[in-house]
């Protein structure tokens, strides 16, 4: 069970990073004048899915993959 909740969580993450500069993530955004991100990546994620207009392409996947790779390389070195 913990990793089916792991790979979800994973899951999620990826698609909140792919989805994050999105056109209809900014339609879910709250009224906010802050710098920073209102929401994390994973709630982000189960916000659009929930959109029925929401859809990645396999690349846009993929890219958000990349962003994880200088850290799991920095593991290795170390």
């Amino acid at each position: 069970m913990l990793l089916i909740a792991a790979l979800a969580a994973f899951l999620l993450w990826c698609i909140g990073i792919a989805g994050k500069n999105q056109p209809i993530a900014k339609q879910v955004r709250v009224n906010s004048s802050s710098k920073r991100d209102p929401y994390s990546v994973i709630f982000l994620a189960r916000l659009l899915l929930r959109q029925p207009a929401f859809r990645l392409l396999p690349n846009q996947i993929w890219q958000s993959l990349t962003t994880i790779n200088p850290y799991i390389e920095s593991l290795l070195d170390a």
